[in-house]
């Protein structure tokens, strides 16, 4: 995967703004992959589609990325580094629906893709959230009496967990995390890196700096937006010294 020029990425940025989370990243991931249309992008399983947002990472800002986070209990900030390449470039099983269970039971299901959790984000009930997004993502419950189920309602607790269990190692990347431990406090925790998040955030940060640059050379030079951009970005930071404006 190619970086982005400076000009796309500044309209990248302009006409992303405002989403929210899950529709940008999808946007986001349709515009970057050529072969995948907004549709398809909806319906790739999250680790697939943070993959492809990773690669785009690594092109444009380099395979390496640092993280900070606070301790839950202390406060304590904690810095530490995420290997980005290795989720561009990590496998995911996307090879459509697969059969899990056991003597009792056989589920049909899929992973869960970003229509999913677009329907369950705004839900402050954790297991109500949990149900949904196995309900959307199991198509068929056969149990022994060979009646088909609506719902995972009718599942055990324990057939439950560990269908959510194998859809993780299947998609190892749909919620990617760190075992953090506070040098303070001693408080170890799960934290989540959320590439996509991370991902807006420096294009943001990228976009805010070409315009400060397209700012300053414009007032400098009296070029256009399309002629400072279309300058490399060795050749916008050698006129940006001579202008005195860095």
């Amino acid at each position: 995967m190619k970086a982005l020029s400076a000009g796309v990425l500044l309209n990248l940025v302009e006409d992303l703004r405002g989403l929210e989370h899950t529709p940008r990243a999808v946007r986001l991931c349709s515009v970057v992959s050529p072969e995948l249309d907004e549709a398809a992008s909806w319906a790739l399983p999250i680790g697939r589609r943070d993959a492809v947002l990773a690669g785009l990472r690594v092109a444009q800002f380099g395979g390496r990325a640092e993280c900070y986070v606070e301790c839950p209990r202390c406060e304590e900030g904690l810095e530490f580094d995420i290997d980005v390449l290795a989720l561009a470039s990590s496998p995911s099983d996307d090879a459509g629906t697969a059969v899990f269970g056991d003597d009792t039971w056989r589920v049909t299901y899929r992973l869960p893709s970003s229509a999913d959790l677009d329907v369950i984000a705004s839900l402050t009930d954790a297991d109500a959230a949990r149900v949904i997004l196995l309900d959307r993502c199991v198509e068929q419950i056969v149990g022994t009496d060979g009646v088909s189920r609506a719902t995972v309602g009718d599942l055990p607790a324990a057939l439950r967990d560990a269908l959510e269990d194998e859809m993780s190692r299947r998609d190892p990347h749909g919620a990617t995390t760190v075992a953090a431990t506070c040098a303070g406090c001693g408080y170890a925790w799960t934290a989540l890196f959320d590439v996509a998040g991370y991902l807006w955030r420096e294009l943001e940060a990228e976009a805010g700096r070409l315009l400060r640059e397209v700012d300053a050379l414009a007032r400098a030079y009296g070029w256009s937006e399309s002629e400072i951009l279309g300058l490399s970005a060795q050749r916008r930071g050698a006129y940006l010294g001579l202008a005195g404006a860095w």
